[in-house]
């Protein structure tokens, strides 16, 4: 299969993340798992916490079982190309390397100077000035002379006692005082008359963290030697076979005014003028030439990090069968976005799958905007540069708490945003010590619902499958404002706030909440393509608050409006035209009938696009694609908490809340003359966890001291030895209670473990796969004090020994008892052994049952007398999935609403098995959310 081919019919790919030291056993285990859920392609992610070493032998030896294992499952392998993040440092290597490939910036120091003063100025410590600048009734004075260097910070008053060696030496003792480095400085004298500015310029070399030089061709190219290069030579003969991409993960030239070595040179050839003697522009507002001097700044960034990294990185893949993807900054992020990538939407086209990457658990809601936005610009790169896909680099950094109902909110979101493509987060080797706090939630079997991922993905595919298929109908395109961005930020600027931004967002919600859906489209694209073609697609294309923007984007629209086409001004003022140096703006008179200062409800509905009635149809998104067969199909998604019922142009359509559907999906009828089945559910449950996590502390065994919260590492003791206690109740005598760690629970072996004094050691706990394939287990049930009709108290002690040893992980009890805990600070656990299964008159909230910590899946049964023919159970409330057995025999799964079952039996008795699964955070956050079946549970 070609690199187009995969990048065009792969949909469902996983981030892989390798962060402890890798046993190749339990590599091929996982990506057997993996392929069990339905993932297509695994991209193979160094991540923090590794241990086995980025790109070493062991590393390679890995790869090579990960793409065995692939092959063998019927997946592929993709490549990360960087060690964790971001792209593209090669874990370092590119800088450690070639020293001269690290990025550079330009440092901006800007001070206000009264009239007459002595400007005694401290600049940065860091860069070589490159010039300094005196503003001055207008006039811009080359002060770059008035600068040197200094040594500004003393250290003194040291009693010294001799002069550097020490051998063969009588002391002199004496005290001694010194300057700490030198700094840039500049010594000028203000004129007496007038106010002043100074701006000085250095260049700064070495940025921490995005450290690579993206502007400069060789060190892209080293980059690819080092990473993309060394997986070909370990697959000379397969690669094409071996991987199917790449993904970079949020390069960016890392800094708000970026440079390399070339620069100037390269926007000479550019513009035909020199920046040099005006970068005082890009730090301050001086004339009339200040904006189109920042906007040709931004272009030359853009074309240089286009040509010089991501062309380069696409060229490569697809010569050698890959295709490439990836994300690059905060696509949401328009304060920010604008300069580490200057027309990010653009910058899209150098990707055959541009990705975004939707951080956070809310979005979809009107408060969250900036979600809609950052997902807008990858779609509508898609459908401008022709892409088969556009992708999201999913589902992180949203909490332990987070159900597969949660995750399938966010892809339904973002699938009817345009998106066919998940790269998918969180898939831990292990969660073993922090790594379980590094972006949340892990999806992977660490999840109490993993066993259910494929009642996920699956549906997923084919809604990607199915949109991708498709073209967008979008009669409506928004002008992404990079260029009004580009000419307002200054050195003086927040760097991570525009005004604009906060309503840029609105706008953005307004539309898509109407059911206008568009597309972002950039300025030099609607330059390069004519009129006619540009009517071929859209009816209307709105300016939004457009500061500026160029003569040639200009021209377009104004052609754009002549073919028919209608533009839509939206602001309290025209924007200025960008041409030339010499003639730098002009109003935009020509649009002036095109102006108006906000969009009314009137001009909102005379927008193209559907028409969609029912009871709250603001809550409802809408893609409609076109497909072969001439026909138009719509996904809706509704991200309100309502079911929506009506109908979308004529069509009847029922939405729930929070889920979505396509317009010819059937509409489900009520259940007519339904029967309450709430009663009677016999529910078996398995084992038990209880964290444990408040412990006293014992510091050299001089009295209770400090009490903390197990993870909340700043109140572990920081010296001595010390004992930790904690302690609960039980009532009965359990078959088999286990304490459970993980393998980094303690910082050094030096512990042991008392249980009403017994005494546990490390050799006692044994590695079991519990939740994680490091966790450490040891039964404790001998040692334990219980009584079959009242509670007694049980203690444990973990005793470490010297300085090193801490207690950093939360231990847990696992087995079959119920629990509570009854008072604050959950400090202690009131325990019962309940091994049994219970039939109930209701539906019971598990934490009523002593489950409240429980995360995992508890068996409902009930066995009916049923009627012959077709049948519908639904189930109500589920917190948060369900599996439905009949007769043994599974029917179907849920895991977001609305839990309905529709099935066919014949008549007689017939057992019902619901299979009720919740979210992890239970467990792992004491989250205290609500769990189980809570129905009513109703048959017809």
């Amino acid at each position: 299969m070609s690199y187009q081919e995969r990048a065009a019919h792969l949909h469902i790919g996983g981030q892989y993340f390798l962060n402890h030291l890798l046993e190749e056993d339990e590599v091929r285990r996982q990506v057997g798992e993996f392929a069990q859920a339905g993932y297509e392609t695994l991209y193979i992610h160094s991540r923090a916490g590794l241990l086995t070493p980025y790109f070493s032998r062991q590393w390679f030896h890995m790869v090579d079982v990960i793409v065995e294992e692939c092959r063998a499952h019927g997946m592929i392998a993709s490549i990360w190309d960087e060690d964790y993040y971001p792209s593209p440092t090669a874990g370092g290597r590119v800088v450690w390397n070639n020293p001269q490939h690290a990025a550079q910036r330009l440092a901006f120091t800007v001070h206000h100077a009264k009239p007459g003063e002595l400007v005694q100025l401290k600049l940065a410590n860091d860069g070589a000035v490159m010039q300094c600048m005196a503003l001055v009734n207008g006039t811009l004075e080359d002060i770059t002379d008035c600068t040197g260097t200094v040594k500004y910070d003393w250290w003194g008053g040291r009693h010294i006692h001799s002069g550097y060696s020490h051998s063969t030496k009588i002391c002199s003792p004496h005290i001694r005082a010194g300057l700490k480095e030198r700094w840039p400085a500049l010594l000028w004298q203000a004129p007496a008359d007038s106010q002043a500015t100074v701006i000085a310029c250095q260049l700064v070399r070495n940025i921490p963290t995005h450290g690579v030089d993206l502007l400069n061709p060789d060190a892209i190219d080293s980059f690819l030697n080092i990473t993309h290069e060394e997986y070909l030579r370990h697959h000379p003969k397969d690669f094409s076979e071996a991987f199917a991409s790449s993904f970079m993960d949020e390069p960016n030239v890392g800094s708000s005014f970026p440079w390399t070595d070339r620069f100037a040179e390269e926007f000479q050839a550019d513009h035909g003028f020199g920046l040099t003697p005006l970068l005082a522009h890009l730090a301050i507002d001086i004339d009339e030439r200040t904006p189109f001097i920042r906007n040709c700044y931004r272009q030359t960034i853009h074309r240089l990090v286009t040509a010089n990294y991501l062309e380069r990185i696409q060229d490569w893949d697809n010569r050698h069968g890959l295709f490439s993807t990836g994300h690059l900054s905060r696509t949401e992020f328009l304060s920010l976005s604008p300069r580490l990538w200057p027309n990010e939407l653009r910058c899209c086209k150098y990707l055959d799958i541009p990705c975004t990457d939707p951080l956070g658990f809310y979005v979809g809601l009107p408060d969250a905007a900036a979600y809609h936005t950052g997902v807008k610009v990858v779609s509508s790169a898609a459908r401008l540069f022709g892409k088969p896909q556009c992708g999201s680099d999913a589902l992180a950094v949203m909490g332990n708490e987070t159900a597969l109902r949660d995750l399938a909110y966010q892809m339904d979101f973002q699938i009817t945003l345009g998106i066919t493509f998940f790269n998918i987060h969180g898939l831990h080797y292990s969660l073993d010590g922090a790594r379980k706090d590094e972006v949340p939630p892990c999806i992977f079997y660490q999840h109490s619902e993993w066993p259910l991922m494929r009642h996920l993905l699956e549906p997923m595919r084919r809604k990607c499958e199915r949109v991708a298929s498709g073209q967008p109908v979008h009669r409506l395109a928004v002008l992404y404002p990079d260029t009004s961005f580009n000419v307002t930020f200054t050195a003086e600027s927040d760097p991570y706030y525009n005004k604009l931004e906060d309503a840029f967002h609105a706008f953005v919600e307004r539309l898509l909440s109407a059911q206008k859906d568009f597309d972002f489209i950039d300025e030099a694209t609607l330059a390069e393509r004519t009129a006619d073609t540009w009517r071929q697609d859209y009816d209307c294309i709105i300016c939004f608050h457009t500061s500026h923007l160029g003569a040639s984007a200009a021209n377009a629209l104004e052609a754009f409006q002549a073919k028919g086409g209608r533009v839509m001004l939206i602001g309290e003022s025209l924007p200025s035209v960008l041409e030339s140096l010499d003639n730098p703006s002009r109003p935009w008179t020509a649009m002036t009938a095109a102006l108006t200062p906000e969009l009314t409800d009137e001009a909102l509905s005379s927008l193209p696009g559907p028409s969609l009635q029912g009871n709250c149809p603001r809550s409802i998104f809408v893609q409609r694609r076109r497909y072969p067969d001439g026909k138009v199909h719509a996904l809706l998604f509704n991200r309100g908490r309502v079911d929506f019922v009506g109908d979308l142009d004529g069509t009847p359509v029922a939405v729930p809340a929070g889920g979505s559907c396509f317009d010819d999906d059937p509409v489900l009828p009520e259940p007519q003359n339904a029967q309450d089945v709430s009663a009677g559910w016999n529910i078996t449950f398995p084992d038990n966890f209880l964290p444990l996590p408040f412990w006293r502390t014992n510091r050299d065994n001089v009295g209770w001291g400090v009490d903390f919260l197990a993870r909340d590492y700043s109140a572990v003791p920081a010296d001595g030895s010390v004992t930790y206690q904690a302690q609960f109740l039980l009532q009965g005598k359990p078959d088999h209670l286990s304490l459970l760690l993980e393998e980094s629970s303690f910082t050094s072996p030096d512990w042991r473990i008392l249980i009403n004094g017994h005494e546990i050691r490390p050799a006692d706990f044994h590695r079991q796969l519990v939740y994680d394939c490091l966790n450490q287990t040891a039964d404790i049930t001998r040692f334990l004090r219980s009584d079959a009709e009242m509670p007694l108290l049980n203690t444990i002690q973990v005793c470490t020994e010297g300085t090193e040893c801490r207690l950093v992980e939360m231990p847990y009890l696992h087995g079959d008892f119920a629990g509570e805990y009854r008072h604050g600070l959950r400090s202690l656990a009131d325990l019962w052994v309940d091994r049994s299964t219970t039939a109930y008159s209701t539906l019971p909230d598990w934490r009523s049952l002593g489950r409240g910590m429980f995360s995992g899946c508890a068996i409902y049964r009930q066995t009916l007398d049923l009627k012959a023919g077709q049948h519908l159970l639904d189930c109500g409330r589920v917190e948060d999935a369900v599996e439905f057995y009949l007769d043994g025999a599974f029917v179907a799964a849920r895991i977001q609403p609305h839990y309905c079952f529709a099935f066919d039996c014949a008549g007689g008795l017939h057992t019902l098995e619901l299979r009720v699964w919740n979210g992890p955070g239970n467990r792992e956050r004491c989250s205290d959310m609500p769990a189980g079946l809570l129905g009513p549970v109703r048959l017809a």
